[in-house]
């Protein structure tokens, strides 16, 4: 039987890859990889968005999430990406995201 935290974790990711596509972007999820990004964003004018997905319960956990990874995100900042971290926040079902 699958893990619930996964299923919910794979959903958000395949909602985001979607509403990344709708935005122009061609996507590719990096399920498997156990890198620190899900999904990979690219455009053909844009730099490349690494994008990291998580779901939390609350507004204050993905508030604390988003500090976490700007103080410290997985990759330099200074590369030719930007990196992003999308929260899905069950209780107030929405969106919290975090550039870098």
């Amino acid at each position: 039987m699958p893990n619930p935290r996964y299923e919910s974790g794979r959903r958000f990711e395949y909602r985001q890859r979607d509403a990344w596509r709708e935005r122009g972007y061609e996507v590719m999820r990096t399920a498997g990889s156990h890198g620190p990004y899900d999904l990979i964003a690219v455009h053909p004018r844009r730099p490349v968005v690494l994008i990291q997905c998580k779901v939390v319960k609350t507004q204050a956990e993905a508030e604390r999430l988003i500090r976490t990874f700007k103080k410290s995100p997985p990759l330099l900042p200074s590369g030719p990406y930007t990196q992003v971290m999308e929260v899905w926040v069950r209780k107030v079902k929405r969106v919290v995201s975090g550039w870098v």
